[in-house]
């Protein structure tokens, strides 16, 4: 009798487990999450790659990727680096190396990032350094967009 009765149990909590959809859909939606995590990677890449030549084009170009806080924070950035940037004809280049999305609903994607950035001077040898940061995504009109209300989570920086 007893075995009959725990022989429905695992049936029972299964079909309760399949009922219910999961809030977070970053393992289940490969599609979606293939195309969140691209655009955070377009969006990172393009924040972090900038030179002495392009810093004008470089604010234009990501007036058009980010939105809210984070064009202040971004702005802010700009404006500290960019006397040394010009004054030592800087380059950076910024590759992700891996990321992965932690949180997918329909509207919401946190994007986790490690990147490398390389820098560049005359006559030096090229550095590099590592980052890692979260960036949120909200799914708008035209797909995923960097969300309004959020700046870039720098890990580890608080």
């Amino acid at each position: 009798m007893l075995a009959l009765v725990l022989g429905g149990l695992p049936l029972t909590v299964l079909g309760a487990d399949a009922a219910r959809q999961p809030d977070n859909r970053a393992h289940v939606d490969r599609a979606e999450t293939a195309r969140a995590q691209a655009r955070a990677v377009a969006i990172a890449e393009a924040l972090f790659s900038y030179s002495s030549a392009d810093l004008p084009a470089q604010r234009a170009e990501i007036a058009d990727l980010i939105t809210g806080d984070l064009v202040t924070q971004y702005t802010d950035l700009l404006d500290q680096a960019e006397k040394g940037v010009r004054e030592q004809q800087v380059a950076f280049t910024s590759k992700v190396t891996h990321s992965g999305v932690r949180l997918l609903d329909p509207g919401k994607a946190e994007v986790l990032l490690f990147l490398t950035q390389s820098s560049t001077r005359p006559g030096e040898a090229p550095q590099s350094a590592g980052a890692q940061f979260v960036l949120t995504l909200v799914r708008g009109d035209s797909g995923w967009q960097q969300a309004k209300g959020s700046a870039i989570d720098l890990l580890g920086a608080r």
